[in-house]
């Protein structure tokens, strides 16, 4: 497997604060890598710098073999790098579907001409984005409410919504952040269909962090476990539950 994205020894601090401590990870194609831990290991702020959100204090990260490290987030997101939030993000008053053309914003290019002249090419780059826009909607289930306003959906489907977002930037690379929080068993069970066929259906591999230890056990490939910023275990899902470090870092 291609190695999409090499984390090597990141660290954040805000102030005395360390919320990241020599974190080292690697992405690799053709698998779905899952991220836990306590509330508070660090979970957050590794998506934060990873995506641009956050500059890291110490530390590189490489993406397709490119020093990525401290960019802007829109740099970062043209370069095939999307993501969700764990407090939801979408723009309230917007019908779901312009969502998710917002989203489109650094792979849609209409110049100036082709507006003013409402243009064949500009038609059809339009025409194009809102297909495209459409068939992520229905590959998540939640086209039936493309043209609801997003503050008036219920949480699950905001949850939802904001993935379909992320997919409509064309990411080679998708970070997930609690994609099931608010969701209820038979949502999260749908859910986990629906991430797992993520990379087959548009071509991005998913890093997911994850409190639903059914979800991300059942979905994962490999997952990573951080506590108090620092990276203390890896492994696959068996090797995880069995980890006695992992077992002290959740009980105590």
């Amino acid at each position: 497997m291609n190695t999409l994205l090499n984390v090597e020894n990141i660290s954040k601090y805000f102030g005395g604060v360390k919320a990241l401590i020599e974190v080292s990870m690697q992405v690799k194609s053709d698998e779905i890598l899952g991220i836990i831990g306590p509330n508070g290991a660090g979970k957050t702020t590794l998506f934060n710098v990873l995506s641009g959100f956050d500059k890291p204090t110490k530390g590189r990260i490489l993406y397709y073999d490119k020093d990525i490290t401290g960019k802007a987030v829109h740099e970062i997101c043209r370069r095939g790098m999307g993501r969700t939030f764990q407090n939801i993000r979408l723009f309230g008053q917007m019908k779901v579907i312009d969502n998710l053309l917002v989203g489109m914003h650094t792979k849609l290019f209409v110049n100036f001409i082709e507006v003013v002249l409402n243009s064949k090419s500009g038609c059809l780059k339009e025409n194009n984005a809102y297909k495209k826009a459409h068939e992520i909607l229905k590959y998540l289930k939640i086209n039936d409410i493309a043209f609801d306003l997003a503050s008036n959906l219920p949480y699950g489907k905001q949850r939802k919504v904001e993935i379909a977002r992320a997919l409509s930037s064309q990411p080679k690379l998708l970070l997930l952040d609690e994609p099931s929080a608010g969701m209820n068993p038979s949502e999260t069970e749908e859910l986990m269909k629906l991430i797992g066929g993520i990379e087959d259906n548009f071509g991005a591999v998913v890093v997911i962090i994850e409190h639903n230890m059914q979800l991300v056990m059942g979905i994962s490939d490999r997952i990573i476990v951080l506590n108090f910023g620092k990276n203390i275990a890896e492994g696959t899902p068996k090797e995880i539950q069995n980890n006695h470090l992992v077992i002290e870092a959740y009980l105590g």
